[in-house]
């Protein structure tokens, strides 16, 4: 195993360590993001993508933005982690 090796092997077991010790810490934090609405399937929720990023994200939402569309920008609130995330408002935050 060269030096290389043996190096990305330590700094994979030090982000496992950090990994774990940053989820506790930020697991009572609030925090949020703007996001695009891909598209509202009627039931509570909405499809919606961060910026800069590919994937969607399926999350509930309150009614003052349920009846938002395909290209809206919304506010994502997030409560620890995204297992915990609601869309709460349009991007201008004049849906309350």
């Amino acid at each position: 195993m060269t030096d290389m090796d043996q190096f990305l092997v330590m700094a994979d077991k030090l982000w496992d360590y950090f990994k774990k010790k940053i989820k506790d810490m930020l697991s009572t934090h609030v925090s949020y993001f703007r996001a695009q609405v891909v598209s509202n399937p009627g039931n509570g929720t909405l499809e919606i993508r961060r910026p800069f990023d590919q994937t969607t994200l399926n999350l509930p939402c309150t009614q003052a933005i349920s009846d938002a569309s395909e290209g809206d920008q919304v506010i994502v609130f997030v409560l620890g982690d995204l297992s915990n995330a609601v869309v709460v408002s349009d991007g201008k935050m004049t849906k309350l």
